[in-house]
């Protein structure tokens, strides 16, 4: 009898801290304290304290509308390496294969039309 992993949803792979990244800002598990009991009197609903304002995280720099943006799409295993051996079969960078399979969508819904794959970002 053999067990299968249930695979991951791919929601979770997009907040999971591994996949995106964010894993080294984690802090290092340790044994965890044991717990302490401690018994005070309750204490009266503290009023509410006013909202802090909040904070507008200004972006890195400002990109003009002409200039090319970037999307991320997150796809399951076996997609990404049938696109991944599409673009090897046909010579292509994976840049292009997408490029190519957004020009045909929007062809298809008769909006812009890309002419090319965009130069990659110095």
């Amino acid at each position: 009898m053999t067990m299968t992993r249930e695979r991951p949803k791919l929601s979770v792979a997009a907040t999971d801290p591994t996949a995106t990244g964010q894993a080294s800002k984690l802090p290092i598990a340790a044994d965890p304290p044991p717990p302490v009991v401690q018994v005070e009197a309750p204490t009266p609903a503290p009023e509410e304290a006013p909202a802090a304002p909040r904070t507008v995280r200004k972006s890195r720099r400002r990109v003009s509308e002409d200039e090319p943006r970037g999307i991320t799409v997150w796809v399951e295993p076996e997609v990404f390496v049938s696109l991944k051996s599409i673009g090897l079969m046909e010579r292509l960078t994976m840049r292009e294969v997408m490029t190519e399979a957004i020009s045909d969508y929007l062809r298809k819904k008769k909006q812009l039309s890309i002419v090319s794959a965009p130069p990659p970002k110095a």
